[in-house]
């Protein structure tokens, strides 16, 4: 099976898992997400959910589009796949430093920091886009023939990022146990799903720059 036909094929897959997964959960979304005060969880939750559905629709159609031996322009559709990743990166990053700041009790030396922490974090991003862009090497179909240099500075900056968020989390966590206040709800949830993320997306992230950085060919790789 053609490398593209894997890529629609993924595609599709990921489409109709996603669309599965937004039907499952409406009802609970409407209760308690759309009908909350708070517009910046609202607005970071509109943007987990469907933005990411709307860019795997776009990459979906795209992907089934492409015929073979039809060439097309692919320099627009590499800036909206990027694009696309990195806001939906830093919508999650948000999400936990907002878990972390409301950890703290809302310290506001605390979120000083994390503010300017963000925001240097967003300007070492768009450098390593820039860069990535300006090496990207793609066939035909538009899928990468190797992994760009730089984007091994996006890997570092996904690992030290989650990984100093998980230690403040942790650290929280560990006085909470100490003090015996750790069955609240919300040191729990966000020590649980800061956790589950900072495994999930380091080793996600660690394992597939490391194989693709070596091999240099990155179409092994099914990346929706």
């Amino acid at each position: 099976m053609s490398v593209l036909r894997v890529r629609q094929y993924s595609n599709v897959a990921g489409l109709g898992l996603l669309v599965y997964d937004t039907l499952l959960t409406w009802e609970g979304e409407i209760e308690f997400i759309w009908t909350n005060p708070d517009g910046l969880i609202t607005s970071c939750y509109a943007v987990s959910r469907y933005l990411v559905l709307a860019a795997q629709i776009v990459n979906a159609v795209f992907a089934c589009a492409i015929a073979p031996k039809q060439p097309v322009n692919c320099v627009q559709w590499i800036v909206f796949q990027v694009i696309t990743m990195m806001v939906a990166f830093w919508n999650l990053e948000l999400v936990m430093m907002i878990r972390v700041f409301a950890l703290y009790e809302r310290n506001r030396s605390l979120g000083v920091l994390l503010i300017v922490w963000f925001l240097l974090s967003r300007a070492l991003n768009l450098w390593t886009i820039s860069e990535a862009l300006k090496e990207a090497k793609v066939d035909s179909f538009c899928i990468p023939l190797k992994t760009p240099e730089s984007s091994k500075w996006f890997g570092l900056n996904v690992v030290v990022n989650l990984g100093l968020l998980w230690i403040l989390t942790a650290r929280k966590y560990r006085r909470a146990v100490q003090e015996r206040w750790s069955q609240y709800p919300l040191v729990r949830l966000v020590m649980r799903e800061n956790s589950w993320v900072f495994l999930l997306l380091t080793g996600t992230v660690v394992g597939l720059l490391s194989y693709s950085l070596n091999v240099q060919q990155i179409d092994h790789i099914a990346l929706g």
